[in-house]
């Protein structure tokens, strides 16, 4: 990639220019230390990257067409800071046109517009991924869809909608199989820009092997209702999501389904810091269970923050054990009693300080 912008960048002087073009490099760096009370029994001390916001670096391209209208090309990946090590896909890569008066249309690698348009309306963006739902259920935590093209327009009056369809590319099975799964999805949301915004969506999932749910499930479909609001009162913001997926298909289980409820309130205390208090309430097939969250952010400056946050499960079933800390990459599973991450007695406390830095 870098060489390629590199040639690009060297021989752009000896062409004629039609327009204004751009090329912008950013990225979003966060490490934390984690204490975690109970590990099968036994208390751990995790250098654990990327969790109030995933690291990565991408380069977004956009050229001015004229008209109104723009190129706009992403290619974002992800890695883990502590390690060294890249996400084995990018986070995102696209290639699309933007119209001033239409919106956008995009091919390739990316978000679906329901995580987009819901997940400032939870607690995952102000307290970090220790927030997620098990499996990332609710689609909030961020997967990108391959092989999609993606409509999201420009705002009417307060309102934006979005659209994504994502293809199967396999023969013979355009609505989804094994490992070559068909994705739908759609969004819409509304912000009067002073105190309120409200957003709801979809996703439906045909095919197995699609999503992070579906890969440590078995499952071979998923579909996603989420909605979502916000209301702030002076130096006071109030949100909450309400989420309801089905997995269908899982082997030995048959159909899973989980509801879940969201609720954060956000202080800005000063200008320079936030504390935020969280809670999430989890109704599923197997079991139920609740996770209490608090995080006090405070920023050096406007790119660079410390924070501390802590994150306490319950389950409020004797068969289903907490656990936060993820594995294979994954989002904890309570009820997962052979888990690496899981507690021993119904109860899990996480707690991380860290810093995080922006360009």
């Amino acid at each position: 990639m870098k060489k390629t912008l590199a040639i690009v960048l060297l021989f752009a002087p000896c062409c004629q220019v039609y327009a204004q073009s751009s090329v912008i490099l950013y990225g979003v760096l966060t490490e934390g230390l984690t204490y975690v009370s109970n590990v099968h029994g036994h208390t751990n001390y995790v250098l654990d990257s990327g969790i109030l916001q995933g690291n990565r670096i991408g380069y977004r391209v956009v050229e001015d067409l004229g008209g109104g209208l723009s190129t706009v090309a992403d290619v974002e990946y992800g890695f883990n800071l502590g390690t060294g090590v890249q996400m084995s896909t990018f986070r995102q890569s696209y290639v699309g046109l933007v119209s001033e008066r239409w919106g956008q249309v995009s091919l390739g690698r990316q978000y679906d517009p329901m995580a987009e348009f819901i997940v400032y309306d939870s607690s995952i963006p102000y307290i970090g991924i220790y927030t997620s739902t098990a499996l990332d259920i609710d689609r909030l935590a961020g997967e990108a869809i391959p092989n999609t093209i993606k409509y999201l327009s420009p705002e009417w009056g307060g309102v934006k909608i979005g659209a994504i369809y994502g293809f199967s590319n396999a023969a013979g099975a355009f609505g989804g199989t094994t490992n070559a799964p068909r994705w739908a999805g759609a969004a819409a949301s509304f912000d009067n820009h002073q105190n309120f915004g409200a957003a709801i969506g979809f996703t439906n999932v045909n095919g197995s092997g699609g999503s992070l749910a579906q890969a440590l499930t078995g499952a071979t479909a998923q579909k996603v209702f989420d909605v979502g609001a916000h209301y702030t009162f002076d130096l006071i913001t109030v949100m909450g999501t309400y989420s309801h997926a089905s997995l269908d298909g899982v082997p030995r289980i048959g159909t899973v389904r989980a509801s879940e409820y969201r609720g954060l309130v956000m202080y800005q205390w000063r200008p320079d810091t936030a504390f935020n208090l969280a809670y999430n309430h989890s109704v599923w097939t197997q079991g139920r269970w609740g996770t209490f969250a608090a995080n006090v952010d405070y920023f050096l400056s406007k790119r660079t923050d410390v924070y501390a946050m802590g994150v306490y499960e319950k389950s409020y079933r004797a068969s289903v054990d907490p656990s936060i800390i993820d594995i294979n990459g994954a989002i904890g599973v309570p009820g997962a009693q052979n888990e690496a991450g899981a507690s021993a007695n119904g109860r899990q406390l996480v707690v991380q300080v860290g810093i995080r830095t922006k360009f």
